[in-house]
């Protein structure tokens, strides 16, 4: 699977927003980004 798939972008949002969740924390969307989520800028 390529790094940066529609499925794979999608997973690692999900995941992010699940464990902010799970935490009782806050989701920041300023913490979406390529570097958090582990994915390229492309």
């Amino acid at each position: 699977m390529k790094s940066n798939s529609y499925a794979r972008v999608a997973f690692k949002i999900l995941k992010y927003l699940n464990d902010c969740y799970e935490n009782g924390l806050d989701a920041s969307i300023g913490s979406l980004n390529a570097n958090t989520l582990g994915i390229s800028d492309q």
